[in-house]
């Protein structure tokens, strides 16, 4: 497992999503659908702006608190491709790198600090993330 120590936030590329989910105890999540794949997400902008069923122009951005880029090369057949761990926001998610992208399930993530895992192309690989957040594009 690598760690890497610099906050940074990595964003995505911009996707279309549904909203099926608000939660209206915590202003700041919403379910997102993206086809293959539902994230639950902290909102960076405001709720009003999220209605359920709007199908919206979404940006996600991958937040790495404290300054932890966790990647693990040891696959478990039973890990999902996303899993979210307890009521955060934060996932593991399993994906492959590509140059300077990371994909998972019908998601890329495009950024240049993914160059310096080359190493780790093309193959199976997790990434831990501290918080997953999104906005309207």
């Amino acid at each position: 497992m690598l760690n890497k120590s610099k906050d940074c936030e990595i964003n995505i590329m911009k996707y279309y999503g549904k909203i099926i989910g608000l939660d209206r105890d915590n202003e700041h999540e919403v379910m997102i659908d993206f086809g293959e794949v539902t994230l639950t997400c902290f909102i960076d902008s405001a709720i009003s702006d999220f209605q359920i069923g709007d199908i919206k122009l979404l940006d996600i951005n991958f937040m790495f608190n404290e300054g932890s880029i966790q990647i693990d090369s040891t696959i478990s057949d039973d890990l999902e491709i996303i899993t979210r761990l307890g009521k955060s926001y934060s996932y593991k998610i399993q994906g492959f790198f590509y140059e300077d992208t990371f994909t998972f399930s019908n998601l890329v993530i495009q950024d240049e600090i993914f160059t310096q895992y080359s190493f780790y192309e093309k193959a199976l690989v997790k990434i831990h993330i501290d918080r997953l957040g999104i906005s309207i594009s």
